[in-house]
């Protein structure tokens, strides 16, 4: 008889009741558990592709309504800087025409001066640039210190505004001549903006002005 036998097989029947009972009693919870975390898991998951698929939905609604590419743009009916009502139509030049919608006050438009004034500087003989300032408040001084160097009217219609769904400063539009719209920039030339405009327009940009520098002189 092996003596070893003997011993062992007592010791181990009485440690397999000891733990038994004890791992019994948390089999039936860490199942229940473990379904938890994956029910979580897959819950935060679709959480997750909701919240991104509502993210991308306001920005469609956003957008909705926007003048875009390939959109027809209104004719400009506004003020002149003596105040006397005009009407640009498209169609009067072969030359098609940039928008550039600014305020006197925008901190970003401040900013884009140097690249708006390089622009025109660079393109006025194949583009004709329009600025149309949204209010005429502070406009006078601004335009004295600013010289953009072209064009600007202001006080436009509500079908202009309407039409152009300018939604925020700087924004720049360019219209062929029959008031189809070729591109759409909406803030200032920077980022893609600055990548995008460089390309169309054939011409190097030299960048925002410094914020703490774009309320100096500007020009």
């Amino acid at each position: 008889m092996d003596l070893k036998n003997i011993r062992i097989r007592p010791f181990r029947s009485a440690l397999n009741n000891r733990l038994l009972p004890i791992v019994g009693s948390y089999i039936p919870g860490a199942i229940p558990l473990a379904l938890l975390l994956i029910m979580s898991t897959s819950l935060n998951f679709a959480l997750g592709n909701r919240v991104a698929q509502l993210t991308h939905n306001m920005e469609l609604l956003k957008r909705e309504g926007q003048l875009a590419e390939g959109g027809k743009a209104p004719k400009i009916l506004a003020e002149d800087l003596e105040g006397n009502l005009k009407q640009h139509e498209y169609g009067t030049t072969t030359l098609p025409t940039v928008i550039y919608a600014f305020t006197p006050t925008c901190s970003w438009c401040a900013r884009n001066l140097h690249n708006v004034q390089a622009l025109a500087s660079h393109a006025s003989n194949h583009y004709h640039f329009l600025g149309l300032s949204l209010t005429k408040d502070a406009l006078k001084e601004y335009l004295d210190s600013t010289k953009l160097g072209f064009d600007v009217v202001t006080n436009a219609s509500p079908d202009t505004l309407a039409g152009l769904t300018i939604s925020g400063t700087p924004t720049t539009l360019v219209i062929d001549p029959t008031g189809k719209v070729i591109k759409v920039w909406r803030g200032a030339f920077m980022g893609a903006n600055q990548s995008e405009i460089e390309q169309f327009f054939g011409v190097t940009l030299p960048g925002l002005v410094e914020a703490a520098d774009a309320g100096k002189n500007r020009s």
